[in-house]
C-alpha cells in the first residue's frame, strides 16, 4: 500500500509540474526552469537577507526577506517596485519607489522544488528496497 501511495504522489508530482512550469511561463518567472536547472536549484540559490524597511510613517524596521539582486537574477518576474511614501513636513511628502520581492510569485518555484523532493524521495526509497532484497539475497 505504501509503494502504491508514493507511486500515486510521484505520478500526481510528475503531471503537475507541468501546469506550475506554465503558470512559470505566463507569469514571466520561467526564467532558468527551461534552460536545465531544477526549481530546487533555484531555490538553493536564492539568499535570504535581513534589510531596513521603511514603512509609511516615515520610520524603519528590519524584515526578513530575499536578497532583492539574487533574485532579479535567478526570477526576473518575481521583483517588482514598491513605493513608499514618507511625510517631510507639512504638505510635503516624497515617493520613494524600491525593489522588491514579490513572494507570491515564488510559490510556482516552491511547489517545483517540493516535487522535485518527493520525486527524489521515492527513488531513494526504491533503492533502499532493492539493497534490502540484495542484502537478503547474500543471507545478510
Amino acid at each position: 500500500m505504501k509503494i502504491t501511495m508514493l507511486a500515486a504522489a510521484a505520478f500526481l508530482a510528475a503531471t503537475s509540474f507541468g501546469a506550475a512550469a506554465q503558470d512559470l511561463a505566463k507569469n514571466n518567472i520561467s526564467g532558468q526552469i527551461g534552460t536545465g536547472n531544477e526549481p530546487s536549484a533555484i531555490i538553493a540559490q536564492l539568499k535570504p537577507a535581513q534589510v531596513k524597511s521603511p514603512d509609511q510613517s516615515g520610520s524603519t524596521a528590519w524584515q526578513s526577506g530575499l536578497d532583492v539582486a539574487t533574485t532579479k537574477a535567478l526570477l526576473p518576474g518575481a521583483v517588482g517596485t514598491a513605493t513608499i511614501w514618507k511625510t517631510g513636513g507639512k504638505n510635503d511628502q516624497h515617493g520613494s519607489n524600491l525593489p522588491v520581492v514579490e513572494l507570491e510569485k515564488l510559490v510556482p518555484v516552491l511547489v517545483g522544488a517540493l516535487q522535485d523532493q518527493m520525486l527524489r524521495i521515492t527513488e531513494l526509497e526504491k533503492e533502499v528496497e532493492r539493497l534490502k532484497a540484495v542484502a537478503k539475497a547474500a543471507g545478510y
